[in-house]
């Protein structure tokens, strides 16, 4: 009996690293959404009693000046807005976080897997209409992953005044992250979108994504890579899927060209995590 648990840890210790066994250490985004919301909160909290006056009279930014607001990317005055909706969540009040125990890498070999045979949306590039397939289809080859990116935007110049010249104003630089998305598609986007002559993209660096998936089809994509904060991801409009076939799904889209009361199915949205 012991040499059998023994055997099945070690098994499953190995799978882990493979994708293998169910997951029980993923954070999801919106597990580190909260955690971050309640640290807010704590530091807001302790800075109001140093000074001993009400939490609202405490300013965002002296809030921003704490290391470990800084250590979260919350610095800066475009975060300003985050930081104070972060401070004004009733975290009591929100339901349980999403369970991640039991999600695995997705085995795109397997033929048994339900989730494969799910509908995604596919395009071959942004310009192009995404069109239903296979979950197989539109992921097994796709390179998933999320950008740091730099974004400088040309302001222009001030409107001159009388007897004054024109006053370039300073660029505006930002640094988001962005995905999890598909390389192919993200790199042409990029190239679509640097075709305004105002606009700068750097790419500072990437991390790779994998979907997991647990026994009931739900799916997210985990960021490796190091990669700390799935709280600032959005959805992706191509990082979702409908759990009805592909045949199902284009039956009902061209009954509804015909019925507009044709029901259609609702989409999921692909969640994100990180490794804990």
């Amino acid at each position: 009996m012991k040499r059998t648990v023994l055997l099945t840890l070690t098994l499953c210790t190995a799978a882990l690293f493979a994708g293998g066994c169910g997951s029980s250490n993923l954070v999801s985004s919106e597990e580190a959404s909260r955690k971050e919301a309640a640290d807010l909160q704590e530091i807001q909290a302790r800075i109001a009693k140093e000074r001993k006056v009400d939490p609202l009279q405490v300013p965002i930014e002296e809030i921003q000046k704490d290391p470990k607001v800084k250590a979260l990317g919350l610095d800066s005055p475009d975060q300003a807005a985050m930081v104070e909706r972060a401070l004004g969540a009733d975290l009591e009040s929100l339901p349980p976080v999403q369970n991640l125990t039991g999600y695995k890498k997705i085995d795109f070999a397997d033929k048994n897997a339900a989730v494969l045979k799910y509908t995604a949306m596919k395009s071959e590039s942004p310009a192009q209409p995404p069109t239903p397939v296979d979950f197989k289809t539109a992921f097994e080859h796709a390179q998933l992953l999320v950008y740091q990116l730099k974004i400088t935007t040309d302001q222009g110049a001030v409107p001159p005044q009388p007897k004054q010249p024109a006053v370039k104003k300073p660029p505006m630089v930002r640094e988001i992250f962005f995905g999890p998305v598909d390389k192919k598609l993200a790199e042409e986007q990029f190239k679509q979108a640097q075709q305004s002559p105002t606009l700068k993209i750097e790419v500072l660096k990437t991390y790779p994504a994998s979907l997991y998936a647990n026994d009931k089809g739900r799916v997210v994509a985990v960021v490796g890579g190091g990669y700390k904060f799935p709280q600032r991801l959005g959805g992706s409009p191509n990082m979702m899927y409908y759990r009805q076939s592909p045949e199902i799904v284009k039956k009902l889209q061209d009954e509804s060209k015909a019925n507009p009361k044709t029901r259609m199915p609702m989409p999921v949205q692909i969640g994100v995590a990180t490794p804990g």
